[in-house]
């Protein structure tokens, strides 16, 4: 025998672990076999026959026992017998057998086999056994073609290797090329021919199909579409998320019922969930599922009704609509229909309503008149990211189905790793793995391979770029550029695309031609519409973020998108409404689409252009009936010319006085109308609203526009104002469902809303005894307990007959209260309704059963000397109290927290002797939330032993503690907390929410109650506040002053985290970005503001500092400052890229460093300001330096400005006093020295003196230049702002004298932003000198006005609202949340009555 000539260790390791000679029971040796599964060998019959010692062509099946073993490896062999066999036919076919063993082989692993197309001139191994001592040998040839018998022919590759012989049969043929198994050896032709056979794999499918699933296994990975029911048996992570959504759509096991939303980002798996997790269960409980894909036109009202009409289950049916997403691009008309059908269908008994949302359209959906009605109040299952446990999961399981199949040592955890935490990383996950399935060798997934496709985040990019540049080859780059915009869509109302289907018809065969190219490489998918024949769209909308032709492609051409998509919406109006001439386009609308359609008429479908040229067919035929009634009328316009002269002459003089009286009279009823609107905010938010937009209505002054922007800017958060005009609200509570708010009034009422309806609920009074002080409602709102101040308590049972009205059963009366006639501290239910329990001073915490009102357990008395200020009901029958010294206030910092056991009233000391300020437990009495004497806020798990599980320092972020009104969901994940009042009047009240098994934190604002004398009043800033609903779709409760508001309360996000933990943060409102640094400067990370996604993370080079960037005019460049405040890295923004370009090395004198105060004079440098000239460079000032540089080439461009000075305290004065900013669109910079302000040109190297510091008597604080250059603001220090002509070198007149603290950012040309000392935001008309309006915002806010300067991005806390600087928009928000006028009696109120009509137009 020769040496092996094989070269490949893969194949020798596969084949050696799979190759298995077969022997009778005599031991003769009749072959070789290749395992297939783990009891399951493939061999040939004539093998078989062999080893039995039977005839070559016997037909019926050997029943004998056989012997099994490998040959290559050591180990005890097994017993077989035939499972399945196919003789040798007469014309040459078949020879094919599976024997079964009786058990596993010890060392051995199964191999899988492939059935390509062509093999042709492939290398291949075979091994066998020659009927010699040797113990085997190898043999290689050339695969070629397929004979008539099916057979795979074989030919020498070179004479070393042992030619196929007897010995040689059965056994696996490895193809060098695909790394794969194609056949096995089933015969040798004539030596004088030297060739060789092979059974394909192909042929033995033929003969035997069952093995197609053993053989050449499909993957199990479905690439880029979703999992299918097909493919449930491989769909893993998602067993909660199904669960979840299975039991809102079948509560308690039920029939299903109602309307469920499930939403999540784009990429984490809700069609896939849908149709391979929640499908499948729901039919194992006999419920039929209808998937109605939204598309096109469908689903639609009549697809809805028919899918009911063929509801044949007995158990229920579920109309799952996935996709809901495109539903925004039907016309309003169309889409009530759905809607309607839908909600219908959701009303019959055992029908629900399935909604699949992703979560960036959610805001849209609330928002859109018709959708809102479907998903608005329907409960919600937020699929989140996959956590790593999960992941484990997904990649991991699915192989176990394939025993010949496995990954490299270390893939698996890679791709664990790579796609944990990383958004929209399902999709990426799902074709690497196809992709690797694909590529394996030897029934291996290849970590190497893993490595050449670029990893998760580059296998999708790089196979589709690869695709779109073969596809490219002698394509015409405007028909490619036209199929890139074909395939997306951008919904009208949102700014997120969505891939668009397109059909063959309307491509043209150029562009299909490159579909097609692309189809094949699956990146694009074939399909065919009844109406529109064949179709293309995009594998998955994962490729438009992740495809770099796409991308770009979307980002250059967004605003003809967005355009083409509210063109085809009201197209679609108009058809389907029978094309009436009211819904066609009129300008300005209509020259835009004439101009689109001149410049991209291919791009327009034949629909889109007959619906403009029917526009524009409607404006001529106006225009020519217009001219014709205009010449009728001149005639009678010259007649009247006359005589309307000689009036206007003599009114003229009347009606200037008259309006000057009136325009006077305007003013003063518009300030004091803006007064009242505060004054009024105690009593009703919606009055105190409507008044500030009276104000407005009445003349545009600056008080007026700052009462209506604190209005829109404190009820941003706000759903619904459902109730107003009471007597200070002074506690809530809210039943789980959402459906009823129970609330104490300052007057004593107790009174209930009920929530379900639309309209303003009509607060029901629930008790007429005026003397309420604490209330109680259970979970389900079925029971509520009141307790007066001097101390008897109530309980409200609803009666048998109407769960509305109440039988009321007294707890605490009689003699117990005249012992002690105090007001209990607390008053509270359990999570299941069946206890509630009071805090009593002097007595302790008492408990009653709250069916019938009796005493349950003992009482639970605090030690000597202390009073339970807090108690709540816990796991394990106990009860957990606060207590405080007795004769102290319920909110005393000296407090304690114990706990009793219920049933035995013995009292236990888990938290010692740590003093507690305040506490909170959920509502299923399993979580404690508390802030101990450090301000370290901590959670708990209560039962018997109860342990801690989370801690954070309040330095971590603010408003952790101390707790002023804390709120716990149920379930205990998490918690909201006011932490503190943002404005004066018509404030704002701050909350925190923190996610307590993440930590992730978030804020919402709600309206504050009118400022008051807490020395006065007794009451602490934080409002009465109550939270409920499940964790997807919490909703809090607020009282502000005589009003109650509810608050949608979204779970804390990634976004929200990044937002609040890491100070710096930098939003550019242009671009709609964010740069964040994180705490330690070593990351810094890219978000989009609309949709709140990670758009890219990058390391830096070097450690950043505390200091903000700057992005560039058009957004592609950003600057950071480096830790050393020597360097600055510039960085190139492409799409979803963010890419280290340049570092910066900065000029600066000897012996001047940024590190702290110069050692000599103890002056600290100025911090490095960073401006920008254009697009391609920025002007740097630092350490008394100036330089302006080349974005491009990343090096300095022109001359460096440089102090004249040289000695070194001189050096270190300029160090602190010099910066400078750019001159819009010339290579020039306004500096600020010590002693003067000028101009530095860093062509000329030459500065000019413009102000001179002798002139004035204070420093200059900072500098602001307009954005066309002309005007330059100077704040000194006082407060004075001062404006300068840079056109004509001169002074304009003083903007104001005192009062601004920091110089912001100019808004267009006219408008300059500033804050004062106290915080407050003030925007200033430099060209009128006065302030245009004022507002608030939060503590390390960051501001970014849009270029035109008509809105403003904030970063406030975790919100990034961006603002209007249109006060119609304020306006229309606070009607559209009043939903109605003032009233007659609240007209009344105001100075001028008159102006205060029809505030609201419509309303």
């Amino acid at each position: 025998m020769t040496e092996s000539t094989t070269s490949d260790p893969v194949a020798e390791e596969v084949l050696a672990a799979a190759t298995v000679q077969v022997t009778g029971t005599d031991g003769h040796i009749g072959g070789l076999g290749v395992l297939i599964a783990p009891t399951l060998v493939l061999t040939c019959a004539h093998v078989v026959l062999e080893a039995s010692g039977r005839p070559a062509r016997q037909e019926e099946r050997p029943d004998g026992p056989l012997g099994v073993r490998l040959v290559l490896r050591e180990g005890e062999p097994a017993d077989a017998v035939v499972r399945d066999w196919v003789p040798v036919r007469a014309n040459g076919t078949g020879d094919v057998a599976v024997l079964s063993l009786s058990r596993p082989l010890r060392e051995a692993r199964p191999v899988l086999m492939v059935a390509p197309r062509d093999v042709w001139d492939h290398r291949a191994i075979a091994f066998g056994l020659p009927r010699d001592d040797t113990g085997g040998g190898w043999h290689t040839a050339r695969l070629r073609g397929r004979t008539g018998t099916g057979r795979l022919q074989m030919s020498p590759l070179d004479g070393q290797s042992d030619p196929i012989q007897p010995g040689f049969s059965g056994s696996a043929v490895w193809d060098e090329d695909l790394g794969a198994v194609v056949g096995i050896v089933a015969s040798i032709s004539p030596a004088h021919r030297g060739q060789s056979f092979c059974i394909p794999t192909r042929t033995i499918l033929d003969e035997l199909p069952d093995l197609a699933e053993l053989l050449a296994p499909s993957s199990p990975f479905p690439g880029l579409r979703p999992y299918t029911e097909e493919h449930s048996a491989h769909f893993f992570g998602r067993d909660e998320d199904v669960t979840a959504v299975v039991d809102l759509l079948c509560p308690h096991g039920s029939a299903p019922e109602g309307c469920v939303t499930l939403t999540g980002p784009s990429g984490s798996g809700k069609s896939s969930l849908l149709m391979a997790g929640v499908l499948p269960r729901l039919k194992e409980r006999d419920v039929e599922v209808v998937t109605l894909r939204a598309e096109g036109g469908l689903p639609d009202a009549a697809s809805v009704g028919q899918a009911l009409r063929d509801h044949r289950s007995s158990r229920g049916l579920v109309l799952a609509v996935d996709q809901a997403e495109a539903l925004l691009l039907r016309p309003e008309e169309e889409l009530r229909a759905l809607v309607d059908a839908l909600l219908d269908a959701g009303r019959h008994p055992g029908v629900a309503v399935l909604v699949a949302l992703r979560t960036d359209f959610q805001d849209a959906a609330l928002r859109h008149p018709e959708l809102s009605r479907l998903v608005g109040g329907a409960p919600a299952h937020q699929l989140g990211l996959m956590t790593r446990e999960q992941l484990t999961e997904v990649v991991r399981l699915p192989l176990r189905a394939f025993p010949g199949v496995e990954y490299d040592s270390g893939l698996a955890d890679r791709l664990i790793e790579d796609a944990a935490g990383r958004p929209g990383a399902l999709p990426l996950l799902g074709f690497v793995l196809t992709t690797l399935w694909d590529r394996q060798v030897g029934g291996r997934l290849r970590l190497d391979t893993y490595r050449e496709l670029g990893g998760l985040g580059g296998v999708l990019s790089s196979r589709a770029t690869s695709a779109w540049k073969r596809a490219l080859r002698g394509a015409a780059p405007d028909a490619a550029a036209g199929l890139l915009r074909a395939l997306i869509q951008v919904p009208p109302g949102s700014g997120t695309a969505l891939r668009a289907r397109l059909a063959r018809r309307d491509a043209g065969e150029e562009q299909w031609a490159i579909a097609r190219e692309l189809a094949e490489a699956r990146v694009l998918v074939l399909g065919a519409d009844p109406d529109r024949g064949e179709t293309v769209e995009l594998a998955h909308e994962a490729l438009i973020e992740h495809w770099q032709p796409l991308a770009k492609q979307l980002e250059t051409d967004r605003t003809f998108l967005t355009w083409r998509g509210e063109l085809r919406y009201d197209r679609a109006r108009w058809w389907r409404a029978g094309r009436p001439d009211g819904l066609l386009l009129e300008d300005p609308a209509l020259s835009v689409a004439e101009r689109m359609l001149a410049e991209r008429c291919a791009e327009l479908t034949e629909e889109d252009r007959e619906f403009i040229r029917a526009s524009v067919g409607l404006r001529d035929r106006k225009e020519r009936e217009a001219a014709r009634s205009e010449r009728r009328k001149r005639y009678l316009r010259m007649l009247w010319a006359v005589v309307t002269v000689l009036a206007v002459v003599a009114a003229t003089v009347v009606s200037v006085l008259y309006l000057n009286l009136l325009r006077e009279q305007r003013r003063l009823a518009s300030d004091r109308l803006a007064q009242q609107a505060a004054s009024l905010d105690g009593t009703s938010l919606t009055a105190s609203s409507l008044y500030a937009v009276g104000a407005y209505r009445a003349e545009a002054r600056p008080d007026a526009r700052s009462a209506l922007l604190a209005q829109y800017l404190r009820l941003q958060d706000v759903e619904r104002v459902v109730m107003e005009g009471r007597n200070d609200v002074e506690d809530v509570a809210l039943t789980d469902d959402g459906s009823f708010v129970y609330a104490v009034l300052g007057n004593g009422d107790y009174v209930r809303l009920d929530l379900r309806g639309k309209k303003t609920p009509k607060p029901h009074l629930f008790s007429k005894r005026q003397d309420t002080e604490r209330i109680a409602v259970s979970a389900d709102g079925r029971r509520a307990a009141r307790a007066s101040n001097w101390g008897l308590i109530s309980l409200g049972v609803p009666t048998s007959s109407d769960s509305d009205k109440f039988r009321t059963i007294a707890l605490r009366e009689g003699e117990a209260v005249k012992k002690n006639p105090r007001a209990p501290n607390d008053l509270r239910f359990d999570g299941d309704r069946k206890r509630i329990l009071a805090a009593i001073p002097r007595e302790g915490v008492l408990v009653w059963n709250a069916d019938d009102g009796r005493r349950t357990g003992r009482t639970l008395v605090p030690p000597r000397g202390w009073d339970a200020a807090q108690a709540w009901f816990a796991t394990d029958d106990t009860v957990v109290a606060r207590i405080v010294p007795s004769g102290a206030e319920a909110d005393d910092v000296r407090g304690r927290l114990v706990s009793w056991d219920l049933d035995r009233g013995s009292l236990h000391r888990p938290w010692d002797e740590r003093a507690t300020a305040s506490a909170t437990v959920s509502g299923n009495g399993r979580v404690l939330v508390t802030c101990t004497e450090q301000g370290a806020l901590e959670a708990w798990r209560l039962g018997t032993s109860p342990r801690r599980f989370q801690s954070w320092s309040n330095s971590s972020f603010q408003g952790l503690c101390p707790l002023y009104t804390p709120r716990l969901d149920a379930t205990g994940r998490y918690l909201i907390n006011p932490t503190g009042r943002i404005g004066t009047d018509l404030g704002r009240m701050r909350f925190l929410v923190l996610d307590l098994e993440k930590g992730w934190p978030a804020t919402f604002d709600t309206p504050a109650a009118a400022p008051e004398d807490q020395n006065i009043t007794g009451r602490g800033f934080a409002p009465p506040v109550a939270l409920a609903g499940p964790p997807n779709d919490l909703r809090a409760v607020v009282g502000v002053g005589g009003s109650i508001v509810t608050v949608r309360v979204k779970p804390p996000t990634s976004f929200d985290t990044n937002a609040l933990l890491n100070r710096i943060r930098t939003p550019d409102g242009p671009s709609g970005r964010m740069a964040v640094v994180d705490s330690q400067g070593t990351g810094l990370q890219l978000w989009n503001l609309a949709d709140h996604r990670l758009l890219a993370t990058a390391r830096p080079s070097r450690p950043l500092a505390r200091m903000y960037a700057a992005f560039s005019p058009d957004g592609r460049r950003m600057l950071t400052i480096a830790e050393d405040q020597r360097t600055v890295l510039v960085w190139r923004i492409d799409g979803s890229a963010l890419t280290e370009e340049h570092v910066l090395e900065l000029p600066a004198p000897d012996g001047i460093t940024a590190s702290g105060p110069d050692p000599t004079t103890g002056l600290v440098p100025s911090w490095i300001n960073l401006s920008f000239s254009d697009d391609d460079h920025a002007v740097i000032s630092g350490l008394s330096y100036v330089s302006r540089w080349n974005l491009d080439t990343g090096k300095p461009d022109g001359e460096i400005f440089r102090p004249p000075v040289q000695d070194r305290a001189q050096l270190a004065n300029e160090a602190a006093g010099t910066f400078a900013t750019a001159i819009p669109g010339k290579p020039q910079a306004v500096v600020r020295t010590v002693a003067e302000i000028g101009v530095w040109d860093f062509t000329t190297g030459e500065f000019k003196r413009w102000i001179d510091r002798e002139e004035e008597h204070r420093s200059v604080r900072s500098l602001a230049l307009s954005p066309d250059g002309r005007i330059l603001a100077v704040q000194y220090a006082g407060g004075r702002v001062q404006l300068w002509d840079v056109e004509k070198k001169r002074d304009l007149p003083t903007l104001t004298t005192s009062g601004v603290y920091y110089l912001g950012r100019f808004l267009g040309d006219r408008l300059l932003h500033t804050t004062t000392a106290a915080g407050e935001q003030v925007v200033w008309d430099i060209g009128e000198r006065q302030d245009t309006y004022r507002y608030h915002v939060g503590y390390g806010s960051v501001l970014s006005p849009s270029t035109d300067g008509k809105s403003l991005t904030i970063v406030d806390g975790s919100r990034t609202p961006v603002i209007p600087l249109e006060p119609e928009r304020w306006m229309d928000r606070l009607c559209t949340l009043a939903q109605r006028e003032l009233t007659e009696a609240e007209k009344e109120l105001a100075v001028d009555p008159d102006q205060v009509e029809d505030v609201c137009p419509g309303f």
